[in-house]
């Protein structure tokens, strides 16, 4: 049964359509400068956003979890204690910003000196449908790996079985989101692209942002990274 909903799930995926109507009904914030990555664990997004975040006009800066979303998670002791370093590092008021995400997008161009800012973390993938009511111009990343490398990886290696189920969750709720999403405002990337093809998959995302790609971003471990400064010391 699992392995039949992960191979429709699949197909789904890779051909997203425009709906007629939406669902889900945005209603605040209009900036299409701000880009979710949708994925579940283990899918090569810290990869992705080390790479989008060594672009001149990108700033993909860490891994943020926006309390606001956690609040009845079990993650959410965790993620205001990283939300708080993170404030901290953009000199942003932690309240200010827990209330609103936006006043921490406006705290980190204005330190990275960028315009557009590319946000990841993957269990967020599960409030997709929230920051979309929040968000409503925001452009969704699907970053898609296949099931079975995701269930064979370290993390789900003793029990497979679970990274299935994972894997299907996550990408079941990018997916549920995406189908509101004009098309000029959602991309697939498959991780598998991600890493035999680099640069054309990278093009791919930040033509797909708006900007023109930059080769020298490749070599993403030459360029400093805003998680590497908050590193305890």
């Amino acid at each position: 049964m699992l392995r039949e909903s992960i191979s429709k799930l699949t197909s789904t995926i890779l051909t997203y359509s425009d709906p007629a109507t939406s669902l889900i009904q945005p209603q605040t914030i209009r900036d299409n400068r701000i880009a979710f990555i949708g994925c579940s664990p283990r899918s090569g997004s810290t990869m992705l956003i080390r790479i989008l975040d060594s672009h001149s006009k990108i700033s993909a800066p860490c891994e943020i979890a926006f309390p606001k979303y956690f609040r009845r998670d079990w993650k959410r002791k965790t993620v205001n204690e990283k939300y708080k370093q993170i404030c901290d590092y953009y000199s942003a008021n932690f309240y200010l910003c827990k209330g609103n995400p936006q006043h921490l997008f406006q705290k980190i161009r204005r330190k990275e000196k960028k315009k557009s800012v590319v946000i990841k973390e993957p269990r967020q993938s599960l409030f997709l449908d929230k920051i979309y009511q929040d968000f409503a111009d925001f452009k969704l990343i699907h970053l898609v790996r296949d099931a079975r490398s995701v269930a064979m990886s370290p993390w789900f290696i003793n029990n497979p079985k679970r990274g299935l189920e994972i894997w299907y969750r996550y990408n079941k709720s990018v997916l549920e989101v995406a189908d509101n999403l004009k098309p000029s405002h959602k991309l697939i990337v498959r991780y598998e692209d991600l890493v035999e093809d680099t640069s054309t998959a990278i093009k791919k995302v930040v033509e797909f942002l708006g900007y023109a790609f930059e080769p020298k971003m490749l070599n993403y471990g030459k360029f400093k990274h805003a998680d590497d400064e908050m590193l305890p010391r």
